[in-house]
């Protein structure tokens, strides 16, 4: 468990000033991993500008996404970020509306393959890697019928697909082309022709048991504003991801790229 200090502020809270504790893992562009327990991204660069709005400071504290996901459950954390809504966190979380920014699930294959996807029904028949413990859309999550194969990462998926592990994989549209770029893999690995056509909204949680709960509305003000003034915009270009159309508050996501909830598992080695 790591304790990040670009944000991180030792010690207690002033009289003055309220601190908080948001609880994350390594995900870019959305969250990177620093030289000297920082980290950096989107997600990142976007609670500096909340946390100056709303006065407060904030503890970037680095555990595996589902233990941060235990923590708030029994609220030994304030926030997460980079959250997809479900009904499970429902119950333990508050999503700050409206949403920053969106994904979509993608499946990719190698350039060098002959295999196919064209369509959902294509993917019978073959060696498909996801990330462990995420969901993606429906009915492929639920779909015991395909031969599904987890790896512990967007990284370990890649590495195996361009191992020949898998035929094809499923992530996120803008984490897995972040990684292939930045890995040497822009030549190698490519977008199969089918593209689910889902988009999943990412959202600042509040943990129901915080402290910060009855200033829910602060936050929504803050996000509200951040992206009708262009600053979300200007944070996303910086590490070269384009502009989305964040969803409106109230609405729900047609589905989630996202780790598992805490009920009924237990937290991988490695996440």
């Amino acid at each position: 468990m790591a304790l990040l200090t670009l944000f991180a502020r030792g010690g207690h809270a002033s009289a003055t000033v309220p601190e908080y504790t948001l609880v994350t893992d390594y995900w870019p562009p959305f969250r990177i991993a620093g030289q000297h327990e920082t980290m950096t991204g989107i997600d990142i660069d976007l609670v500096a500008r909340i946390e100056a709005r709303l006065g407060i400071k904030i503890q970037i504290q680095r555990v595996p996404w589902v233990r941060a996901l235990v923590m708030m459950r029994e609220g030994k954390a304030d926030f997460m970020s980079g959250l997809a809504r479900t009904a499970e966190r429902e119950a333990f979380i508050h999503y700050a509306e409206p949403a920053y920014t969106q994904i979509r699930p993608v499946f990719y294959k190698l350039a060098s393959s002959p295999k196919e996807v064209s369509r959902y029904e294509d993917l019978a028949g073959h060696r498909i890697g996801f990330t462990r413990g995420s969901a993606y859309f429906e009915p492929f999550d639920s779909d015991a019928t395909l031969d599904k194969q987890s790896a512990t990462d967007e990284t370990q998926l890649l590495k195996m697909l361009a191992g020949q592990r898998f035929d094809f994989i499923i992530g996120s549209d803008l984490q897995a082309d972040y990684e292939i770029s930045i890995r040497g893999y822009r030549n190698r690995i490519v977008k199969t022709d089918y593209r689910p056509e889902k988009s999943v909204p990412l959202y600042i949680g509040i943990s129901r048991k915080s402290p910060f709960l009855p200033r829910a509305e602060e936050l929504n003000r803050a996000i509200t504003e951040l992206l009708a003034n262009g600053t979300v915009t200007d944070l996303l270009g910086r590490y070269g991801v384009p502009p989305s159309a964040p969803t409106g508050p109230g609405t729900k996501p047609e589905t989630q790229s996202r780790q598992t909830d805490p009920q009924g598992s237990k937290p991988p080695a490695k996440d």
